[in-house]
């Protein structure tokens, strides 16, 4: 990555808000190394001592307050912490030996939920692996989504004949399992993920449709099947909490590349076609013109500006050109 695209990020991050930059190694880096930054100097805040650096990082999780990060892999060393104060990394997946799929923090920060082949969950406060046994989960673990109080973690997982399967689990002082929910689905497409918007539902990306959940039920909501043609991802929430932007992980020359949904109403709109390239994460603030809008990072390594709303847009952001591809990947956190 060359260092005047990270300075347009990083100025652009500022003014968003957002807390740090983290670099990770990109698959097949043969030099990895983890990196946070400030957003405004560049000077690294903090950077891991280059043992042990797991393989395959797909997400940076941090405590509040920034007193370690977990590092979530999907190599065969699914959680790492990042010791704030020394720079030090250790394992802490107990017995855990898969790769995680996915992995969040409840929002009392007193747990790490992670997915593993079954659902485990690690005290952060000890870094103990609560039940080496886990929960067990039909299927193949897709995403997971938590509730703003921190009373319930949502499931996603697939069974073999193309099924969705949505399981409720009640976080107690013991985990339990409190119902499931099954929905249609494809064995030639995986759910495209799930999370809580700011009006506290559940919003599953299926094949051809998009589900509102109500996690307190466990239960598609009236109205709440919402039809999309295509094979939609994991929604993002925009700043204002008015709208989802969901990237479609199957676009091309005529198929549109995004999808957005007033949250209000349910409705849809599909725009912009990148073809050859599919949307992989979103910062959910303004772009670098200053109008309502979000950044997007496509798994191509590219950056473009969306402006969502009426008649929203996509269009290369004036930061992309700076990029080099395949070094590293970004993420905002």
């Amino acid at each position: 990555m060359l260092r005047t695209s990270l300075i347009t990020l990083a100025l652009s991050a500022f003014a968003f808000g957002q807390d740090l930059i983290a670099l990770l190694p990109a698959p097949g880096n043969t030099n990895p190394s983890v990196q946070l930054l400030d957003p405004l100097t560049l000077a690294t805040v903090l950077a891991a001592s280059p043992d042990n650096i797991p393989a395959d990082i797909r997400q940076v999780i941090p405590m509040p307050g920034g007193s370690k990060y977990f590092l979530v892999s999907h190599g065969s060393t699914p959680i790492t912490v990042l010791d704030a104060a020394t720079g030090v990394l250790r394992t802490i997946s107990g017995g855990l030996n898969l790769g995680a799929t996915a992995a969040l923090l409840v929002p009392d920060a007193s747990r790490l939920a992670v997915a593993a082949g079954r659902v485990y969950f690690f005290n952060t406060a000890t870094e103990a692996l609560e039940d080496s046994g886990g929960i067990e989960i039909s299927g193949q673990i897709i995403d997971l989504a938590v509730t703003f109080d921190s009373r319930r973690l949502l499931v996603a997982s697939q069974a073999t004949d193309g099924q969705i399967i949505v399981t409720a689990i009640d976080l107690g002082t013991t985990a339990t399992v409190a119902s499931t929910l099954v929905l249609p689905g494809s064995t030639s497409a995986a759910p495209g993920g799930m999370m809580i918007a700011p009006n506290g539902l559940c919003y599953l990306s299926g094949f051809s449709h998009v589900y509102e959940i109500d996690p307190r039920t466990n239960r598609i909501t009236q109205g709440g099947d919402i039809f999309l043609p295509g094979s939609p991802g994991k929604a993002f929430a925009t700043a204002d909490g008015r709208y989802l932007m969901l990237p479609n992980l199957h676009p091309g020359p005529t198929a549109a590349s995004l999808y957005q949904i007033t949250i209000a109403n349910r409705l849809p709109a599909l725009f912009g076609s990148i073809t050859n390239d599919t949307f992989e994460s979103f910062a959910p603030q303004r772009t670098t013109t200053g109008v309502e809008g979000m950044f997007g990072f496509t798994r191509g390594g590219h950056l473009y500006d969306i402006r969502y709303g009426p008649g929203p847009s996509v269009a290369v952001s004036y930061a992309d050109g700076f990029f080099t591809e395949g070094e590293s990947r970004i993420r905002f956190i």
